[in-house]
């Protein structure tokens, strides 16, 4: 009997090495296929980034004319701009006198990309309240990257003169963001 329990004992431990092996070999399956999945989402994601960098080149590329033309309806030196500024007063009936263009900060995006610097231009008028007004509105919309930042509106009349000669004086400051280089 003695013989049987050891050909029985053979047989279970023959039997756990081969359970062991059967699942050692499907995990090894499972690692290899997950290890596939991982690098089938990583060559899809490297395609993709090639793809997207192939389609930015060629826009760029494609568009090389239309950012020249664009840079030549950007004024090229604050004399510019503040004549820009001044037109938007005779536009609206009203003399904009300039008086004070100011380099602020500058506003750099990437080493490759130029840097934007903001201009800061106080602007003074004396006229009718409608004009000044419309002077605001069109100072608002210029056809460069410009905002109004302050802006005051005061009503001026000269002693013993009629209620009708009524005037109003404007103080606007506008910052005009430019690849224009300013030192301060």
């Amino acid at each position: 009997m003695k013989r049987t329990s050891y050909i029985a004992w053979i047989v279970v431990a023959l039997a756990v090495c081969a359970y062991t092996a059967v699942a050692y070999f499907a995990l090894m399956v499972a690692q290899e296929r997950q290890d596939r999945g991982i690098l089938a989402v990583d060559m899809q994601q490297a395609s993709v980034r090639q793809a997207s960098t192939a389609r930015l080149r060629a826009l760029v590329a494609s568009t090389i004319a239309q950012r020249q033309t664009l840079d030549g309806f950007i004024p090229s030196d604050v004399l510019s701009v503040a004549e820009l500024i001044q037109g938007a007063g005779k536009s609206a009936g009203v003399a904009l006198k300039v008086s004070n263009a100011k380099s602020e900060d500058s506003v750099r995006a990437s080493s490759d990309v130029r840097s934007l610097h903001a201009i800061g231009f106080a602007v003074q008028a004396q006229g009718s309240f409608p004009s000044l007004m419309q002077a605001l509105a069109i100072l608002e919309t210029l056809p460069i990257a410009t905002s109004v930042q302050r802006f005051e509106i005061q009503r001026t009349s000269a002693i013993g003169e009629m209620a009708s000669a009524t005037s109003w004086h404007l103080d606007v400051y506008i910052r005009v963001l430019s690849t224009i280089p300013v030192s301060s």
